[in-house]
């Protein structure tokens, strides 16, 4: 398999992240890092890309990110 171009890295970063749950975002890029095969892959770069994405997300919709929602109901 041919390892993965800047212009899969940043598909994956801006399109396919925002299915991805915030709290597995660490599984999703190391899954993306083994996948990859490219030794140039940057984890920092990829990681700041996807909160990025993530920020203008918040922004747009006003609504924050799954990773800050608090799980406040109480089950009777």
């Amino acid at each position: 398999m041919p390892k993965l171009t800047k212009q899969h890295f940043k598909w994956l970063a801006e399109e396919v992240s925002l299915h991805i749950n915030p709290h597995s975002l660490r599984q999703f890029t190391d899954m993306v890092a083994r996948f990859s095969d490219n030794p140039n892959f940057d984890r920092e770069r990829f990681e700041e890309a996807i909160e990025g994405v993530m920020a203008d997300r918040y922004a747009q919709n006003d609504t924050p990110p799954d990773l800050y929602k608090i799980d406040d109901e109480i089950p009777y």
